[in-house]
């Protein structure tokens, strides 16, 4: 139930919940209730031991047990002399608790004296001559400095920036190696320079090469719009050596082959098959042109094939290249094609559903078959596990009669 009271530190009424188990409330507010704790605590007044000055105890914190008035007094009171356990030297040192040495000099040699694992032995530099201190390694250091070392020309080189031209120096390698930036600034402005786009007039940066020493336009839009209406060198004009049709083609200046003789791949095929199939050296050319992508050994339905054709004394050629483009099985009697084919790899029918390396396979052989009809050859496809002497002879007596 809410009830009206009156604070007991500020004196304004307030509106509070009245329940009988716990007592009436005496503060509006904490702000209130903080001031009135804060009033009954007791303030006990010290006197700080080394300016004498009055404060109040709890007030100021980490001053250690409240005997100072502020850490610079606590500091003041401390005696900042120390003794060196090497040299015995008194130093002052405010900055550690408890420090033991007067230099890092000391700390080495107390530190290769007592502790063997963690030595640290005095040297001489070989170019400075001065002191300095490292661990005992072996072999020993021989100079203080990456300065001593570079100067004493043993281990570094020097080099000259051909961007800046200034002079450096590089760690001697096994490899000899030619530095020619001194930096990374300089490798970066010699490999990049502006250019103003001829469309744009804007200046921009780009990275240069032997093939793109110089830019035109800054961007892929500028090219574009910058490019239209620019007058090009019309294409040459060519007559094809096969069928007599003209064609053009553009050809560089620095072309190997700056004449062209054929307008289509079918005019240079027929021109390759009827003058030089017969030709020894082109067969050769076209077998090793194509033993990248055919295997040229036999398979074992192969073998078997040709001890078939062996025995019924037919005219036949093994692995015969037709035209400039397959190489075929058996080519008998000049126009007879015979292709013995895996049943795996050529997808048989007892395979499926096949698998896409077999589907691509078998479009592939049709495509090929198709080819050939064309060019007057008649393809007849032999599975592995139908091949016999029975086969091959129903071939010739269907076609030879």
């Amino acid at each position: 139930m809410n009830k009206e009271f009156t604070c007991q530190q500020c004196g304004i009424k307030f509106i509070g919940r009245e329940r009988p188990d716990r007592p009436d409330p005496k503060f509006c507010s904490r702000k209130c209730k903080g001031i009135t704790k804060t009033q009954s605590k007791k303030q006990t007044i010290l006197i700080c031991q080394q300016c004498g000055k009055e404060f109040i105890k709890g007030k100021i914190q980490n001053v250690p047990l409240s005997k100072y008035c502020s850490m610079e007094c606590y500091r003041q009171q401390r005696k900042p002399e120390h003794i060196c356990l090497m040299c015995g030297k008194i130093f002052l040192q405010w900055n550690s608790l408890n420090p033991k040495f007067c230099s890092k000099k000391c700390g080495y040699l107390h530190r290769g004296k007592y502790k063997k694992g963690r030595a640290m032995v005095e040297y001489i530099c070989q170019q400075c001559h001065g002191k300095f201190f490292h661990r005992k390694i072996n072999p020993s250091p021989k100079f203080c400095s990456k300065e001593c070392q570079s100067t004493s020309g043993r281990g570094f080189k020097e080099y000259i920036c051909i961007q800046c031209g200034k002079n450096f120096s590089r760690g001697v390698r096994k490899e000899d190696r030619n530095y020619r930036f001194c930096s990374k600034a300089c490798r970066y402005e010699f490999f990049h320079k502006q250019f103003i786009c001829q469309f744009c007039g804007k200046t921009f940066t780009k990275h240069i090469s032997t093939k793109h020493p110089f830019y035109k336009f800054c961007s892929v839009k500028c090219a574009r719009e910058g490019q239209i209406g620019v007058v090009r060198k019309p294409p040459k004009e060519f007559i094809c050596e096969i069928c007599g049709k003209t064609f053009h083609r553009k050809v560089s200046p620095n072309a190997e082959y700056p004449i062209r003789k054929y307008c289509t791949p079918q005019c240079r095929n027929i021109y390759l098959n009827e003058k030089n199939r017969n030709d020894p050296y082109w067969r050769e050319k076209v077998l090793a042109g194509l033993s990248k992508s055919f295997k040229l050994h036999g398979t074992k339905p192969e073998l078997k094939c040709k001890e078939i054709l062996e025995n019924l004394s037919v005219d036949f050629e093994y692995q015969y290249p037709v035209l400039p483009k397959f190489i075929v099985d058996f080519l008998c009697y000049a126009n007879i094609v015979i292709q013995v084919d895996g049943e795996y790899w050529h997808g048989h029918p007892r395979f499926e559903p096949l698998s896409p390396m077999q589907i691509s396979q078998k479009k592939r052989d049709v495509s090929q078959d198709k080819y050939l009809a064309v060019h007057g050859y008649k393809v007849f496809r032999v599975w592995e596990n139908e091949l016999s002497e029975d086969k091959i002879k129903s071939i010739f007596s269907s076609q030879l009669g």
